[in-house]
């Protein structure tokens, strides 16, 4: 088990000292470790794979762009997600056209590819386990190993360009009864702009027409669109229709910058660490256990959640280490290794 996989887990409450030996308790777990990769891990890796083409193939088949901005948004990993793209109208693909997002060559295909190689990079030591010890080389692909689609070619297409829904102009309500009424979106509206307001937004957002329409600066739209994210997933039809339904934007804005203050104290103390201890930053420090053991250790109040976070939460978190971007210097590299470890399906 990696050491972040073991600290996402909740059985990092030792001192680094003891690792070792609970690395060799682990090392006994081999069989089970190959027994649950074979039975459970890939399979629900294939499962989710046919699962995220098959939705795909229906919105391609309603409109290619559409289906390429749900893939590029990871719309595709919730019912809501894919059901919006599925009840999404003519108006609602004209405007997103009107973006003019050039999306090249990413589709399903070339992001299939990403993902397996990136399954496989995951479960090396377990399909190596089993082929040195089980299967043998001939049978190791189709047996054990992620399909990569063949004719495709992994795209280098940035997601993390593509505007959001409010910032396209596209945040409205698809789902039904009281959320397919003006007064849901009204009220949507207000309680995204009371948050944005909240959390030092001003300025970076109006209305046009029903649309809320943002215009996030640099240095702000990662706190913007992870806002935007938790409103959109507490704001139920239910919440909208109570008379309290603002409170939402109240406790979304006091976690934003919760969130802001503790990981800008988690940055201060770690750099004070480094400091006092001489670690050392960048790929050097990451690519030492030690040092990259007390990393973790010394933001394991902020880790725990930023393991299991959204892609928004987790680059508004690096945000605030001056860690999205690689750099010889400083913590990419160590939260680079960090979102491995907890990727990893080591158990």
């Amino acid at each position: 088990m990696s050491f972040a996989r073991g600290f996402i887990k909740g059985f990092v409450g030792q001192a680094v000292d003891t690792k070792v030996a609970e690395d060799k308790r682990l090392a006994d777990l081999t069989d089970k470790i190959s027994e649950t990769y074979l039975n459970v891990t890939l399979p629900n890796f294939l499962e989710k794979e046919n699962e995220l083409k098959n939705r795909y193939n229906a919105v391609a088949a309603k409109d290619e762009t559409l289906a390429k901005f749900g893939l590029a948004k990871g719309l595709y990993e919730t019912k809501a997600g894919y059901e919006t793209l599925l009840k999404a109208d003519q108006p609602f693909i004209d405007k997103l056209k009107s973006a003019n997002i050039n999306f090249n060559d990413y589709d399903y295909s070339s992001n299939a590819i990403t993902r397996s190689m990136n399954f496989n990079e995951r479960n090396k030591k377990t399909q190596d386990s089993l082929i040195n010890n089980q299967f043998g080389k001939n049978t190791v692909d189709f047996m054990i190993k992620a399909p990569v689609p063949e004719g495709a070619q992994p795209s280098t297409f940035d997601t993390s360009t593509v505007p959001s829904m409010s910032e396209l102009g596209l945040l409205q309500s698809t789902g039904s009864g009281f959320a397919q009424k003006p007064q849901y979106r009204l009220r949507l509206n207000d309680t995204a702009q009371a948050a944005f307001s909240n959390v030092g937004l001003d300025g970076q957002f109006y209305m046009e027409g029903d649309n809320l329409i943002t215009k996030f600066d640099e240095g702000s739209r990662n706190k913007g669109i992870l806002t935007q994210e938790l409103i959109t997933n507490r704001f139920t039809p239910e919440v909208a229709q109570s008379a309290g339904y603002l409170n939402v934007a109240t406790q979304v804005a006091n976690e934003i910058k919760g969130l802001e203050a503790s990981t800008s104290k988690f940055k201060t103390d770690t750099d004070n660490l480094f400091l006092s201890k001489q670690y050392k930053s960048g790929s050097i420090g990451a690519n030492d256990d030690k040092t990259y053991e007390q990393f973790v250790l010394a933001n394991q109040g902020i880790l725990s959640a930023y393991g299991k976070g959204s892609i928004a939460y987790k680059r508004f978190v690096r945000e605030r280490f001056n860690a999205l971007t690689p750099s010889d210097q400083g913590y990419y590299a160590f939260f680079e290794r960090f979102d491995k470890e907890v990727d990893a399906e080591d158990i």
